[in-house]
């Protein structure tokens, strides 16, 4: 059986084989390896698989076990809690830079959209993203709830992930709910369309 490598290193374009076997190419800036056919497929998911657990990771984090309350405006209760509120906030979106929170996560959330030709998938993704920027335009604490709940759902339906699901993604449940929120929520969304 013939196994198709491609490795992507530094700037440069090769190609290189071994026995017959092995064919390497080399471009672009990143380290990655890819395969035909099965294989190939298998590194897509594992991409992909990888991003959504890394998301899902920070999700559980940034709003699980009562750490949602920053984000929430009646967290403000004196000078204290105002500043932790705003620092929060600062932190997520970055605040006239490209550094914030929000930034890394629509980079990581792109990433996992070109590594999958999954339609559904894609589409979850897509709408992650649309959240992503509600969650940052209205500086939205629900947004970011919603958000954790599709990074869970997806962690389950393409990690296979042992855990319930909040039924709120394409992929797996069918579920248009995401959409559903932002067409209710997100005043600018026709921005998108």
């Amino acid at each position: 059986m013939s196994i198709k490598r491609t490795i992507v290193v530094g700037g440069i374009v090769g190609s290189l084989v071994l026995g017959g076997i092995l064919t390497a190419s080399l471009s672009g800036g990143v380290v990655g390896v890819s395969s035909t056919n099965e294989q190939q497929a298998e590194s897509v998911k594992s991409t992909t698989g990888r991003i959504i657990a890394e998301i899902h990771d920070y999700y559980n984090g940034a709003v699980g076990y009562g750490n949602i309350n920053v984000y929430k405006p009646s967290y403000k209760k004196d000078n204290e809690t105002v500043k932790e509120y705003n620092a929060a906030w600062k932190t997520f979106t970055g605040e006239g830079t490209r550094n914030g929170k929000y930034f890394t996560l629509t980079k990581q959330v792109n990433e996992a959209i070109a590594a999958t030709d999954n339609v559904t998938l894609r589409k979850d993704l897509e709408l992650a993203n649309e959240l992503l920027l509600f969650a940052k335009k209205g500086r939205s604490a629900d947004a970011l709830i919603q958000l954790h709940r599709v990074f869970h759902d997806l962690d389950v339906h393409v990690n296979g992930a042992d855990e319930d699901v909040y039924g709120v993604t394409f992929t797996g449940s069918g579920s248009n709910y995401i959409d559903e929120y932002l067409d209710e929520h997100f005043v600018s969304r026709d921005v998108f369309n």
